[in-house]
């Protein structure tokens, strides 16, 4: 996140690693990209990618997809429980909402639905390609900041092969990955299987209680591939994953010498400021399969994704020895589906082009609990939220070919999403072990958007070394609503309206040095109109008293500016030095209403919360109680 007093955020990554070369010579190897959804090099697209090799990312990092980070400046994953959260370009998504994020996930180019599944140990992988900038038309769900494609090792088809990694570690780290290839009809069919069991018991701190139970972060996973191109123009490629994690380890721990829980710690041992166990379950299982077919000069594609999961998780929410705080959710979402249908032409000397169907479906169903104490009297709510949604697209892709040196490239999408939702939400008083009704009821919302989204982009070939590309892309995202957990959010702000985004890219690509030098930079504009953001703020709730919400708002308008630049050298047959700059400011340009704590949250009438003017501060900048710009508004929605 970006300090409320700076004005830039800068970051840099400086690494080295070894390079297998394609031929000959000390050039730096060609990476293939699918950033358009067709197999290019990835100095000749007009768009910016980091691509990031298998090797690389196993080498370099560990399995943990957050790492990523380390290698691409100006990305950041992060993962907390039921939360993740991509920012690219100094934008991330942060909101409790069934809503896809600005930055998209696919793996082998099918969309991932729960973003979540992509944050459990990425293995046994060939590339990342992480595509910057609005990505509105050629890929299954418009994203207006970013797109990450993991794509998964193939099976050879002409020989057997395979690896075993172990790493160990203290506290009983272990983590054993692996992958084998086995041709069944060489050079036509093969399968690739692997897995990867990671596990870490964190016995280097306790709970409170000294419970029994040892903190665990365990991971199973396993993979499989089938890749099948019997001739004629047609291949079939289909994988199964599925992955079962166990976590009981509390993000909240002190290092401690004192007693302040009569346990005598040494500096050495950490102690949860829990008093409550953590508990996460998840298990998820997808299948991806994808079909090509060669007419002429056309490829017909079909590409299929289906998933199932589960996701419980318990939390000590007041991080005290005191049992007054905690809660427990429950997804399980169900049908997670989509298809898509596309047509291409290749190999035209004037104009390719690529033209799509899209469709897909989903449900979830969330049992949710919360505990909070008030006083003397215990409040607990109960909470059932179902969500489903279907989505259409339509697009096309062309790439017009002016001159030899000067490609057009104009592509649009058309998206209608349905969603709907419904909770039902039930409030007691508990008094002597005796639960009294105060209040709940249920709520339903429907929404539906429609929006078209696109890029226009025009590069042109100064020699053939060098390109330089100016794009404007179009993005948007639905309206929806928030996930009231703890039933406490204003009505006001129970929906959220759709937002859309309009982005100015210039760019500069360039081997030197007889290719043994790679150079390139960019530098972007982009504007946010009703950009979606989550706030909380203090209320005066009729029920629980002065307690706290979490609310998603409309941001009139966000700017978003910055530039890039990447360099690989290769120093040595064997050696190759990379680094990476990126700056990104971003800030509201318009922000008014903003839900805020302006610290006298002890005078808030029953239903009341404050409002603040956020006009000019940057995105993570947001003042804390205290420094609210200007006197806030208090609003009262019942």
């Amino acid at each position: 996140m970006l300090n409320n007093k700076k004005r830039l955020l800068m970051m840099m990554s400086v690494s080295a690693a070894s390079w297998v070369q394609a031929e000959p010579g000390l050039v730096l190897e060609e990476i293939m990209v699918t950033a358009q959804r067709a197999v290019e090099g990835v100095q000749t697209v007009p768009v910016t990618v980091n691509a990031i090799s298998g090797r690389a990312y196993s080498d370099t990092v560990s399995n943990d997809i957050r790492d990523l980070s380390k290698l691409t400046p100006g990305l950041s994953l992060e993962s907390s429980g039921n939360n993740q959260n991509v920012t690219l370009r100094g934008i991330g998504t942060k909101i409790s909402a069934p809503q896809s994020p600005r930055t998209n996930i696919y793996v082998d180019g099918a969309y991932q639905m729960q973003q979540q599944n992509s944050f459990f140990s990425q293995y046994d992988l060939e590339r990342f390609e992480v595509l910057r900038g609005p990505q509105g038309t050629l890929y299954g769900k418009a994203s207006p900041t970013g797109t990450i494609v993991i794509h998964t090792a193939n099976p050879t088809l002409g020989h057997a092969d395979g690896y075993v990694r172990q790493t160990v570690g203290q506290h009983n780290l272990s983590t054993t990955e692996f992958g084998t290839s086995v041709p069944i009809i060489k050079d036509e069919l093969g399968v690739r299987i692997s897995g990867l069991y990671d596990e870490n018991n964190n016995k280097d701190y306790q709970y409170q209680d000294s419970s029994p139970s040892e903190p665990i972060d365990r991971t199973r996973s396993g993979r499989a591939n089938v890749y099948w191109e019997p001739g004629n123009g047609f291949d079939l490629r289909f994988s199964y994953t599925y992955v079962d994690k166990t976590s009981g380890v509390d993000l909240y721990v002190a290092e401690t010498a004192d007693d302040r829980w009569g346990v005598e710690l040494s500096p050495y041992d950490r102690e949860s400021l829990s008093n409550r166990e953590k508990e996460q379950n998840i298990s998820f299982g997808q299948s991806i399969l994808e079909m090509n077919y060669e007419l002429d000069d056309y490829i017909l594609t079909y590409q299929a994704y289906y998933s199932e999961a589960s996701n419980y998780q318990l939390n000590d929410e007041d991080y005290t020895p005191v049992d007054d705080s905690y809660q427990t959710i429950d997804i399980n979402f169900s049908d997670l589906f989509n298809n898509e249908f596309r047509l291409s032409s290749e190999g035209n000397d004037t104009w390719d082009w690529i033209a799509g169907v899209y469709y897909a479906k989903s449900g979830a169903l969330t049992h949710a609990f919360n505990k909070q104490t008030r006083g003397a009297l215990d409040i607990n709510a109960y909470v059932d939220l179902f969500s489903a949604a279907e989505d259409y697209g339509v697009f096309i892709h062309n790439s017009i070919f002016l001159t030899d040196e000067m490609t057009l490239t104009l592509g649009g999408r058309w998206t209608k999403e349905r969603r709907s939702g419904s909770s039902n939400s039930n409030f007691y008083l508990v008094n002597g072990g005796t639960e009294i009704p105060v209040g709940g009821g249920v709520e339903n919302a429907n929404t539906k958007y429609i929006d078209w989204t696109g890029t226009a982009k025009l590069s042109y070939v100064l020699s053939p070394d060098e390109m330089v590309y100016a794009t404007v892309d179009l993005g948007g995202r639905s309206g929806g609503q928030g996930i009231d957990v703890k039933g406490t959010v204003p009505e006001a702000l129970s929906l959220y309206d759709p937002e859309s985004s309009t982005s100015f890219e210039f760019g500069y690509k360039s081997d030197l040095l007889d290719g043994r030098m790679r150079l390139n930079t960019s530098v972007y504009y982009q504007i946010y109109q009703d950009y979606q953001v989550e706030l909380e703020a203090p209320i005066n709730d009729a029920i629980q008293g002065l307690t706290s919400f979490s609310g998603i708002q409309n941001a009139e308008e966000v700017i978003a500016q910055g530039a890039e630049v990447e360099v690989n050298y290769l120093l040595a047959a064997d050696l190759v030095v990379n680094m990476a700059v990126a700056y990104n400011d971003t800030k509201y340009e318009e922000f008014t209403g903003a839900a805020c704590d302006d610290g006298n949250s002890a005078s808030l009438a029953v239903g009341e919360y404050a409002t603040c003017e956020y006009t000019g501060q940057r995105l993570g900048g947001i003042p804390v109680t205290g420094q609210q710009l200007s006197r806030p508004a208090i609003h009262n929605p019942l």
